[in-house]
């Protein structure tokens, strides 16, 4: 491993000489050391992983290491502190024992001491996570020290990385990986650096040139989740319950990158990897951060991506598992944003990347319910919003354009011409001019736009140039929306979508309205109340009222209407009628009354209650 520290006459001479080495070491007072100090573990180093089996006595090799993985008097739970001319040499210390144990591992694992060998790393595994966080601060170098690779940021990050690779396939050693939070730190860490840095990654073929390389990525579902468990995804709560180390916005960013960047280079494996970090992660603190930062959006491009090419027999198998992730992604978490998100997500061709998955995924796998849900439940429940139903409609023609529908399987069929017919009778609703595209925001321009500001999700231009012309006046509101999207908190919905899905209301009321007069008639006492809800599909006509709107009642009758804002929530608008039973009326007079000027009269304006 680090065959740049010696000369060949060097190596040699250490390989054969290795008790000399533990000897010569043991001459040294307690840490802090000397540049000779680094040069006997250097050589030590080299001894250790090319040396006779043999020749090594494994726990003195340790014993001699042990004082060099952290600073004397240091306990586990320590704080680390950052790098200094105080401890210039302790990264190197540390890194040395963590290399060493790495060679130990490869190299006992097949022999017969190996469970004696096994015994020793268990017992020094709290010194080893000391070791390796003090390392760690070698992935910040931003440049190497003169002739000492060790604790470069390469070096760091591959020694780190095959050490917690080779303990996560042994039993006793991944129950310690995974019950202790440091390493879920570390490996965040890691997967932060590979994600700047991918090139580092790179060298993993080397060591690991039969298999996958063990990329940070790989590792941070390998070391928390254990091979046996890499497709449990309904094991993420339990597993990361070690959350101290999963609250930084950050790691949301992390694992989004992760996902672009593999998306667009097709490295499917890894990709994979990365849809099933996705799906634990969300089930943490984590969730409003990944909302945040758009989780939804890298979903859909990565969906309709992944759909846009044939399928190639040689990859299908990892492209249908990316797919199935996805949709899972989708199904449980679409409206995390609120109809901003929806809106943005079909923006992207949500649908069209649906629509496409019937050649990788048929009707008889479990996934299949997913993507039903999607398309027969989830999102023709937001079809009351003309923002929704503008994408929607622009999917419509796109599919056409494209003669997506025109060859799907029979199960594929139905959802999308049900989903097609029952947003055409909506669609039907809306004036022309609420269908065309959007404006772009700069006010001298009157073009259509086809961009989205990034940060807010809800200013649209035309050109990067209307966008900055205009950030001068939008900066103010962009910082307010995106920061409360940040903070788990839905944009309001827009006055355009309010006034449609209040059309829709009074529309279905008129629908509606002798069924409801019906049923008041045979109620027979008062309160009278009435309402739709919305937030579920099929909408559904409601007699009694919730306490939202009882509350809000200043008389013995009124109207309301429900709608969802997806995860966040619910909006209620609703009518007092302003009806109340006088003194000289009985409740059946009163009834009576409200049902024949009810019956008579168009259903008037609603008002938002909550």
């Amino acid at each position: 491993m680090l065959g740049e520290q010696l000369s060949p006459s060097a190596a040699t001479d250490s390989m054969s000489n290795i008790a000399s080495l533990i000897t010569e070491l043991s001459k040294f007072d307690a840490p802090p050391g000397s540049q000779d100090r680094i040069r006997i573990l250097l050589n030590l180093l080299v001894a250790v992983d090319h040396c006779p089996v043999a020749d090594i006595d494994p726990q003195k090799t340790i014993e001699c290491l042990l004082p060099y993985f952290a600073p004397l008097g240091t306990q586990n739970g320590d704080p680390v502190p950052p790098e200094s001319s105080s401890d210039a040499h302790q990264t190197v210390f540390s890194g040395v024992a963590i290399t060493a144990l790495a060679s130990i591992v490869r190299r006992y694992r097949a022999t017969p001491q190996w469970p004696k060998v096994l015994e020793l790393l268990v017992a020094c595994w709290s010194a080893t996570v000391i070791a390796l966080l003090f390392y760690s601060r070698g992935l910040l170098r931003t440049t190497p020290p003169a002739a000492r690779e060790i604790d470069s940021p390469a070096h760091t990050f591959t020694a780190i990385v095959t050490l917690l690779r080779m303990y996560s396939d042994i039993g006793s050693l991944a129950n310690l990986l995974r019950s202790t939070r440091e390493v879920t730190g570390i490996m965040i860490r890691l997967w932060a650096v590979e994600v700047k840095s991918p090139n580092l990654a790179a060298q993993l073929h080397e060591l690991f040139a039969d298999t996958c390389p063990p990329t940070a990525a790989v590792m941070l579902r390998s070391c928390l989740f254990g091979p046996h468990r890499l497709d449990g995804y309904d094991d993420a709560t339990e597993i990361f319950a070690l959350e101290g180390s999963l609250k930084d916005p950050a790691i949301a960013e992390i694992c989004l990158e992760h996902i672009r960047r593999k998306c667009v280079a097709g490295h499917l494996p890894n990709l994979q990897t990365d849809l099933r970090n996705l799906l634990s992660l969300q089930s943490t603190t984590l969730h409003s951060h990944l909302i945040g930062q758009n989780s939804i959006g890298v979903a859909t491009e990565t969906l309709v991506h992944l759909t846009s090419n044939p399928i190639d027999p040689a990859s299908a198998e990892f492209v249908t598992d990316c797919i199935s992730q996805i949709c899972e992604y989708l199904q449980k978490y679409l409206m995390g944003a609120g109809i901003v998100g929806l809106r943005q997500s079909l923006e992207s061709g949500l649908l069209i990347g649906i629509l496409r998955c019937h050649s990788w995924i048929k009707s008889e796998q479990p996934v299949f319910k997913c993507i039903v849900e999607l398309l027969s439940e989830q999102i023709p429940r937001y079809f009351v919003y003309i923002s929704i139903l503008r994408e929607v409609h622009k999917s419509f023609r796109l599919a056409q354009e494209l003669s997506l529908n025109g060859s799907l399987p029979v199960a594929y069929r139905g959802l999308w011409l049900g989903l097609e017919a029952y947003a055409c009778g909506r669609i039907k609703l809306a004036a022309d001019h609420e269908l065309n595209e959007v404006v772009c925001s700069r006010e001298e321009c009157e073009l259509s736009s086809s961009l989205r500001c990034g940060n807010c999700w809800e200013a649209a231009y035309c050109s990067q140039q209307c966008q900055a012309h205009s950030w001068t006046k939008h900066q103010v509101v962009c910082q307010v929306l995106t920061n409360a999207r940040l903070h788990g908190i839905s944009a309001e919905l827009d006055y355009c979508d309010v006034q449609f899905a209040l059309r829709i209301a009074q529309r279905d009321f008129e629908h509606h309205k002798a069924n409801i007069c019906k049923k008041w008639t045979e109620h027979e006492t008062l309160p009278l109340t009435a309402g739709i809800d919305y937030s579920i599909f099929p909408h559904a006509v409601y007699i009694e009222a919730p306490d939202v709107v009882r509350t809000q009642m200043a008389s013995d009758a009124a109207i309301y209407a429900v709608f969802s804002q997806g995860l966040t929530g619910k909006e209620y608008y609703m009518c007092d009628l302003g009806l109340s039973r006088g003194a000289e009326n009985t409740d059946e007079e009163t009834i009576a009354a409200v049902v024949q000027i009810v019956s008579a009269q168009p259903i008037p304006a609603f008002f938002p209650i909550n």
